[in-house]
């Protein structure tokens, strides 16, 4: 998988002789210290969730001079691979409310996700929906420091303009990809 800052692949994490996703910073990024410390910050303010429907995060750290961040291995998917039509509603609803689920733990530990969207809804072997790419941590001074910005088609009105927002952004991106998913 790829995006504009980074990478992921499947690796094997040999220590404990499982796999892993390692997602690492791509290398035109390398000589911006304020992108390479979001990464870091990304993956820090991640690795803070234990939730059943979160994608648990096992290290942060630099090899050979590539920053990464090695998570679970989710080997079921994204939700965007699966809405090629409309999902039945019992569906639909049974994944949006673990997404829910989620998202209040995040929001109440103080970190705002601000980029819903299908393709960073992942799926367990047992069919669990997960969210991945929780990046934007809310300090505790009320302030955010942003690390994504969103996915436009998926972003609350107040992210289109410019605005910070907070964990209400993140239900309306959960009501659009419901929508989406019931709708096709």
């Amino acid at each position: 998988k790829q995006s504009k800052r980074s990478r992921t692949y499947l690796a094997e994490q040999q220590s404990l002789a499982r796999q892993v996703a390692l997602k690492v910073l791509s290398e035109e990024f390398f000589d911006d210290p304020a992108t390479r410390q979001r990464f870091v910050d990304e993956g820090k303010s991640a690795a803070r969730l234990n939730h059943p429907h979160v994608l648990a995060v096992f290290d942060i750290g630099s090899a050979g001079g590539y920053p990464f961040i090695a998570t679970e291995f989710v080997a079921g998917g994204t939700l965007r691979e699966r809405m090629q039509q409309p999902m039945a509603p019992v569906e639909a609803l049974r994944i949006t409310r673990d997404l829910a689920s989620a998202l209040d733990y995040a929001h109440a530990q103080g970190v705002v996700h601000r980029d819903i969207k299908p393709s960073n809804i992942m799926f367990r072997a047992d069919g669990a929906a997960v969210l991945g790419d929780l990046g934007i941590l809310k300090g505790q001074s009320g302030s955010t420091t942003s690390l994504q910005m969103g996915s436009p088609h998926y972003m609350s009105p107040e992210q289109i303009e410019g605005q910070m927002g907070d964990g209400r952004a993140d239900l309306y991106s959960l009501g659009v990809v419901l929508y989406e998913m019931l709708t096709g």
